[in-house]
């Protein structure tokens, strides 16, 4: 039998059920939506969220591990679609070729381009002790050179994005990261 005190006790728990999921819901959705460096090919960013359905195909496929999913700390829109999180090898192209929904197009060697590398000075052991070039030395695209053989710079022409100098770097977090701008988006 029903009584009045257990239907209250269930409307209760509905309602509190409904507040917190509404409330993580609007947390969630508030995260700021985070342009991330994407894979080589990648279509511009709205294009490119619409396509992807985050099957993870081509992060299985990279054979550096460069690629991982995105998650929540990368802005809800972002989760499981996949963003530069190592290297990425100049010569590959595999990604582009296994992904199934054209969100990432095929492009040649060249054209590839996923951001800009940017040097922390504080904590990059050249600029401030003048004892590291790793990152120099590991650019395949000689897009990292020395100035008084203490500062490094980047040659945002030549940098593709490709995170060599990230993965080499030995400072913890790296000295050196990736942003996406400059990156050569499909349209």
């Amino acid at each position: 039998m029903v009584t009045p005190l257990k239907v209250s006790r269930e409307f209760i728990e509905l309602m509190f059920g409904f507040v917190a999921s509404s409330a993580f819901f609007t947390a969630v959705s508030s995260f700021p939506k985070r342009e991330l460096v994407r894979p080589p090919g990648a279509v511009v960013e709205d294009d490119f969220l619409s396509l992807c359905n985050g099957c993870g195909v081509c992060i299985d496929v990279c054979p550096t591990r460069g690629l991982g999913p995105a998650t929540l700390s990368d802005g809800i829109a972002n989760v499981g679609t996949p963003k530069l999180v190592g290297y990425c090898n100049i010569d590959c192209v595999k990604c582009m070729e296994v992904c199934p929904t054209e969100a990432l197009q095929k492009i040649t060697v060249d054209e590839k381009d996923m951001g800009t590398a940017v040097i922390v000075e504080d904590r990059c052991r050249a600029w401030v002790l003048g004892t590291c070039f790793l990152c120099v030395d590991r650019c395949p695209l000689d897009a990292i050179f020395s100035i008084n053989e203490r500062k490094l710079l980047v040659d945002t022409y030549r940098c593709n994005g490709c995170a060599h100098c990230v993965d080499v770097c030995p400072e913890s977090p790296p000295a050196v990261y990736i942003i996406p701008e400059g990156a050569n988006r499909i349209k």
